[in-house]
């Protein structure tokens, strides 16, 4: 017979070829994804070096831009006296201090030739520069003392006049920040670049060029430690030119002949690659790119120097890692590969012994030996297919030899059968009672002849005993939603029996075992019984609470839900139902509530509702219970008041004002505009008296409207100056300060007076305001932004009167300051009304009287002059607080 390989050989070979292309697949996947990751990862980080070194480089040239650009305002606003030495000393000191070290001077020329500044010397230490006619046109170094004062002389470097400088003469013919070119400083042995910008007042006069002046001395040392770590190179090199300003290499970026110092270029270098890169820079304007081994990055700046940037760093050193890494990932992956097919033979030589058992065990079972069994050792397919036999075996064994116990397992399996269904039965019954619905039958009379425990239940029974045998019509049956008691005839549950087919009600009600009555839905169906009806099963649920559920969503749905009253809707309803004879003289008051407009903005919805349920019980204390009131709006209410004549109506609305005079939220006292008209005859239309009363109740709004405007804001101040006893002496005196400003300014009457109520109300709003801030003497960020609303609360307030409305602009601004920087809108100069301005030095005048003398005072208006207060009014201000004493 012809050997052939086993299938356990086949398994393995299979195995071994698959593995060794799936590895060989995956890693050639891997090494190449690998390879191109790494050359890009490489090609990063070359790039991060290269941006490592242009930041360094943007970041002095952006920080010299932005202390020009900065500076330059402080001597164009006059804000530093360029006359004063002592403040230009401290200026120039204190900057430089803060600039980064690379940066040698930062100073000011003058149209005169003098000079002014700081620098650092060799040692980094910073010194004051002084060049004027005392020094006799010399450069003099003083040292500077712990107040950043001038101090010793330390050193003087002959005649220097600025105005032949490169950099002064560049920025005095623009208004822009200018570049100087490259030059070598006269005092410190290394070249320097200047940035600086003239300088002009507001008038146009030109009083100097501001300059900061950067020595490029420490760039070359920079660049080599940069990128020494990465052996790589880098140098930097004019772009219009190709002279180099610093480098890497350690090469001179100059050469000394006969006395002048020659600038080298990029070809100077004397390295054939970089050339041969610079070369195809310039040509083809490719800024990163790899080139004889090297990767070359060539950036320019943008911070105003017309510079280029190059590094170079070797390809060498950044895949040396990356290779070691490949080499040792393949020796791993071959050796995983050698050691996944030694276990692999070993453990399929293992699981495919139990077959050979297997073999054996059949052999000897197909000789008639059938006691054979094979031990079960494991639970994979070979231990179902070992099992499989077994199982195989014992039915064999047991259908040949125990054929007389299997009969009488089959007989006991009947047997067993018979309990199950019994069970079964009683299953039926527990499922019965535990089903949530209420059941119950009946046979053809109406007697009950079975219920489950919800039956019982919800019935108030306490046994079954109690209804079967009973007829369930009489026991149980109660009433229709009409209220009247269901017949026998057209009883559901009866005519079910009799008709034949279910019938469904849910607008009746059941009589419980304690005479009380419940809402139910209930179905009856009739049973059938070989074509007979027996009797009839019903199912029934109790819906009481549904029932009143339905009857509140419809009260609900017809009501306010705040007041109680009548909604629109249903008084419009109602409004035809009353409108007939028996009802008249039929009367009609229409109401509307005062200032729930005022009280919703200022104090918030919450005492807005708390307004209309003061005002609701009002009306519901003083009219008839026969009246119908309906809520018709936010603030609108109308009632409807049968049998009622003009004498009666009269009384009505009187007693109801009496009461709601008593009623207040806050400071706004309770008041109701009211209008009436009565129907007294049937011929007269409804409609038409309703618009009648509301007619009326417009007029009385109008003449009540004046009057509860002043009211409200005496309210607001009443309350404001209870809350704090400072506000009341702080309103007082301002509007005593706008008075005299107005006189002093020459204004009219009536604006002397608009003006004296403003200086008393600008700080209404502060009602709005939490009442414990208005006690505080310091406030938190969020208490202070919180306050700050009160500007807007007063507007809201004054613009709903008509007598206030021309005060809210002036009040909503009267922390708006002279420069811009005031609050809400940031208004500025004469963008901000007149009486704002007025008001807001009185108010700071009065704010200061705590703090401050009144000497004090007066310097600290005069130095705020022009800045937060309008400087055509303090001179006017002051002469009126030292007319008026407030010493």
């Amino acid at each position: 017979m012809k050997k052939v390989l086993s299938i356990r050989g086949i398994i393995v070979l299979i195995f071994v070829i698959a593995m060794i292309v799936a590895v060989f697949i995956a890693l050639t996947v891997v090494f190449v994804n690998w390879s191109l990751s790494a050359r890009n990862t490489m090609k990063s980080q070359a790039y991060d070096l290269h941006h490592t070194i242009c930041d360094k480089i943007e970041q002095v040239l952006d920080i010299s831009i932005m202390t020009i650009e900065v500076n330059s305002r402080h001597f164009e606003n006059q804000l530093i006296d360029i006359q004063d030495e002592d403040a230009l000393y401290y200026f120039f000191v204190s900057n430089l201090k803060s600039l980064d070290k690379n940066i040698y001077s930062f100073s000011i020329g003058t149209p005169d030739g003098e000079y002014y500044g700081a620098r650092r010397n060799e040692n980094d230490v910073i010194e004051i520069m002084r060049n004027n006619k005392e020094t006799n046109g010399e450069s003099w170094y003083y040292s500077i003392n712990d107040d950043l004062t001038i101090g010793r002389l330390t050193g003087k470097f002959g005649k220097f006049d600025v105005r032949t400088r490169d950099w002064y003469q560049k920025a005095q013919t623009t208004r822009s920040v200018v570049f100087s070119d490259l030059y070598y400083h006269f005092v410190r042995p290394a070249f320097t670049v200047s940035v600086s910008k003239s300088i002009l007042t507001k008038n146009g006069d030109f009083l100097g060029v501001l300059g900061v002046h950067i020595v490029l001395s420490d760039l070359d040392n920079f660049l080599t430690e940069t990128v020494k770590g990465k052996k790589g190179y880098a140098f930097i090199a004019e772009r219009n030119t190709g002279l180099l300003v610093a480098n890497s290499l350690g090469l001179e970026n100059y050469v000394e002949m006969d006395g002048e110092r020659i600038r080298r270029n990029i070809y100077d270098i004397g390295n054939n690659v970089f050339d041969e890169a610079y070369d195809k820079f310039n040509k083809t304007g490719i800024s990163q790119f790899k080139y004889k081994g090297m990767y070359f990055n060539f950036v320019h700046s943008e911070s105003g120097m017309d510079w280029i940037l190059c590094t170079a760093v070797p390809e060498s050193y950044l895949m040396k890692d990356v290779r070691i890494n490949i080499a040792l990932t393949s020796v791993l992956v071959i050796l995983f590969l050698i050691s996944s097919i030694i276990i692999y033979y070993g453990i399929t030589n293992k699981l495919v012994r139990p077959v050979n058992h297997l073999i054996e065990s059949t052999e000897k079972f197909a000789r008639g030996d059938l006691s054979t069994r094979v031990d079960v050792s494991r639970n994979d397919e070979l231990g179902k297919i070992t099992r499989a036999f077994n199982e195989m075996a014992e039915t064999i064994d047991s259908l040949v030899n125990d054929l007389e116990k299997k009969v009488k397992e089959r007989t006991s399996a009947l047997e067993d059968l018979n309990i199950q269904i019994k069970e079964k039965e009683e299953q039926l019954r527990i499922i019965l009672d535990s089903a949530a619905e209420c059941i119950f039958g009946v046979d053809v009379n109406g007697v009950c002849v079975f219920c489950n425990k919800s039956c019982i239940q919800v019935m108030g029974y306490d046994s079954e005993e109690e209804l079967l045998g009973q007829d369930v019509h009489e026991l149980v049956h109660g009433y229709d939603m009409q209220g009247n008691k269901v017949k026998r005839s057209d009883c559901k549950v009866v005519k079910s029996i009799i008709d034949g087919i279910g019938y469904f009600s849910d607008d009746e009600t059941f009589v419980r075992k304690d005479g009380t009555q419940i809402n139910v839905s209930y179905y009856s169906y009739p049973q059938f019984k070989d074509g007979k009806i027996i009797g009839a099963v019903v199912t029934f649920v109790d819906i009481t609470s549904r029932k009143e559920e339905e009857r509140r969503i419809m009260y609900l749905s017809n009501h306010d839900s705040l007041t109680g009253f009548v909604n629109k809707r249903y008084f419009e309803q109602l409004l035809d139902e009353y409108d007939n004879r028996e009802n008249l003289p039929l009367a009609i008051i229409y109401a509307d509530l005062n200032g729930l407009k005022l009280t919703n903005d200022i104090f918030g919805h919450d005492a807005g509702d708390e307004l209309i349920v003061k005002a609701a019980n009002c009306i519901r204390k003083n009219v008839k219970e026969d009246s119908v009131t309906a809520r018709v709006g936010g603030d609108e209410f109308i009632v409807l008041m049968p049998n009622t004549d003009e004498d009666a109506v009269k009384e009505i609305i009187d007693s109801i004002n009496k009461d709601v005079s008593d009623e207040y939220v806050h400071a706004v006292r309770c008041t109701i505009a009211m209008g009436y008209s009565i129907k007294n005859s049937r011929f007269q239309d409804i409609r038409l008296i309703l618009t009648n009363a509301e007619s009326e109740m417009y007029k009385n709004k109008g003449r009540m409207s004046g009057k509860f405007s002043r009211e409200a804001i005496s309210s607001f101040m009443k309350l404001l100056h209870e809350r704090a006893e400072r506000e009341k002496i702080h309103s007082r005196r301002v509007s005593l300060l706008c008075e005299e400003m107005a006189k002093a300014l020459g204004f009219e009457r009536p604006d002397v007076r608009k003006l004296k109520e403003i200086g008393y109300l600008h700080d209404i709003g502060k009602i709005g305001v939490d009442k414990n801030l208005l006690t505080k003497s310091t406030l938190t960020e969020d208490e202070m932004q919180t306050m700050q609303q009160h500007s807007f609360i007063g507007y809201r307030i004054l613009n709903l009167f008509e007598y206030t409305v021309d005060y809210a602009d002036s009040v909503l601004s009267h922390h708006e300051k002279w420069d811009g920087s005031g609050y809400p809108k940031g208004l500025k100069g004469e963008e901000i009304p007149i009486i704002s301005r007025i008001v807001a030095i009185a108010e700071a005048f009065d704010r200061m009287l705590d703090k401050m003398s009144f000497e004090e005072i007066i310097r600290e208006i005069e130095f705020e002059s022009g800045r937060y207060f309008d400087p055509g009014l303090v001179p006017v201000f002051l002469e009126v607080v030292k007319k008026t004493n407030f010493k």
